[in-house]
This record gives C-alpha cells, structure tokens and sequence, in this order.
C-alpha cells in the first residue's frame, strides 16, 4: 500500500511540472483477438483516437495518463459473421524522451484498462450483442501497452503501438479469446 501511495503522490506533484503537455493522436489500427481455437478469422482497419497527458517528473522522462478510443472489427468467414467492438481504454506508461534537435523519438511503456462501450454480431444477417449469453464476451480488459512516438519540430507526431490484453474476456471457459491491437497514428503535442 505504501507503494501505491508513494507513485499515486509522484504522478500528483509531477502534474504541476512545468513540462506538462498535451498529445493528441488519430489514425489507424487493426484489433483482434487471440483465440485458443483454429478460425479463419480477419481482422480490419478501423479509426483510433487518443488524447494523452504527460506529466515530466525526472529530467527527460515522466508519466502519461489518458483516453483512448479502439475498434476491434473482425469477419469470421468459418461462420459468415462480424462482429465489431468499440472500446475505450485508460493507458499509463512511464516514458522518455531522447532528444536530437528538432526531433525528439519517445518510447512509453505501460498498461491500460478497457471497457467495452458498445458492440454488435452479425451471424447470417442477424444482429446481435457480442456481450449477451454465457458465451458472450466479457466488457473489461486490461493489459500491455507500448507506443514510440517521433516528434518533428516539438509538435507534430507519428507513433506506432502495440496492446496485449491478459485477460480472458470469453465468459466461456473453456474458449481463450485475449485483445491484442497495433496502431499508427499522427498527431500534435501541445
């Protein structure tokens, strides 16, 4: 619990920092889902938007804080189906940033919690929540998340970045089914 409170306190005193800034990112990602099954499933390019706040706390380095909204859109050609699932997450990560002149590469390393905001399955032209019945998928979702991030000029950015889920959100138990997403997206650092 002292631990907590010690980087609960950290993340508090370094948002007053001088270096505080604000990122917006939008581009495109692909979401899908690692499952224990063989399946002849595709994944598709969908939208991603992400408004983070960092907060310097050492020197170069410091934390960030945000929302991120993702689809996961997949077609299931097994079954004639599609299913698409908008999610919104909370990353943290720890950063820092090497600078070389006018261009400054930040790797971020961190978590993220997500929550299904909405959802449907497409079976043989019959629509359904992706979320119904004990073989629905379950709303929260949390792990691995990592960007690097390039900035020109200190504003405008380029990043790309990778989401591993940990947890199992297939209320079935005997199905494995975890997130996993990759990105690119352009953006400005305010």
């Amino acid at each position: 619990m002292k631990k907590v409170l010690t980087i609960i306190a950290l993340i508090a005193a370094s948002a007053f920092s001088a270096k505080a800034q604000l990122r917006i990112e939008a581009g495109a990602g692909i979401g899908n889902y690692k499952v224990s099954i063989n399946s002849d499933h595709t994944a598709n390019v969908t939208p991603e938007l992400k408004v983070m706040y960092e907060f310097g706390a050492f020197g170069e380095g410091g934390f960030d804080a945000g929302f991120e909204f993702r689809m996961h859109k997949i077609t299931n050609k097994d079954i004639n189906s599609k299913m698409s699932i908008s999610n919104l997450d909370i990353p943290f990560h720890a950063y820092y940033n090497l600078n070389f002149g006018d261009l400054m590469i930040t790797p971020y390393v961190g978590f993220y919690a997500g929550y299904a905001v909405g959802g449907k399955t497409t079976v043989a032209k019959v629509e359904t929540s992706p979320f119904d019945g004990p073989q629905g998928m379950k709303k929260f979702d949390f792990g691995f998340d990592s960007e690097i991030v390039i900035t020109l000029k200190k504003h405008l950015t380029f990043g790309i970045g990778l989401q591993n889920g940990f947890i199992n959100l297939s209320k079935d138990k005997d199905f494995n089914c975890k997130s996993n997403a990759a990105y690119a997206a352009v953006g400005w650092r305010f």
